[in-house]
């Protein structure tokens, strides 16, 4: 007897207004400034640039130290589709914000991916 998916494979097509937004996810890679210093810099994998997706807060907290304050936000970015080559050393990037990739969650179809993503964004000034 022949298998069938759960959900046609027309469905996530169709449900195009559910995916607002647009994802790239990047690997690390490194290069070498004119001073030979070794930079992080980003580069796109390969068939994962402007993805469908849709992205929500999940949660957050500011955080105040002694030189500085930051807040950092939690997101959770759904993934149109299935991306089982994503993982925590990649970033995310929607609406030209870099998200760190904090855990990859694939359904239990193999239909979908959501990213559990962080924001970190430094605030001028700083605590007390």
């Amino acid at each position: 007897m022949a298998t069938r998916d759960l959900f046609h494979p027309r469905m996530l097509m169709a449900l195009r207004d559910f995916y607002p937004s647009r994802c790239t996810i990047q690997v690390a890679t490194s290069s070498q400034d004119s001073h030979g210093q070794e930079r992080p810099t980003w580069a796109t994998l390969k068939d994962h640039g402007s993805l469908p997706c849709a992205i929500g807060p999940s949660g957050g907290q500011e955080v105040e130290r002694r030189d500085q304050t930051y807040a950092r936000t939690t997101h959770r970015i759904a993934l149109q589709g299935h991306s089982p080559l994503i993982d925590e050393t990649m970033q995310a990037v929607v609406d030209d914000a870099p998200y760190t990739i904090v855990l990859v969650e694939h359904d239990s179809h193999s239909q979908g991916t959501s990213l559990l993503v962080e924001l970190v964004q430094a605030q001028a000034g700083g605590g007390t």
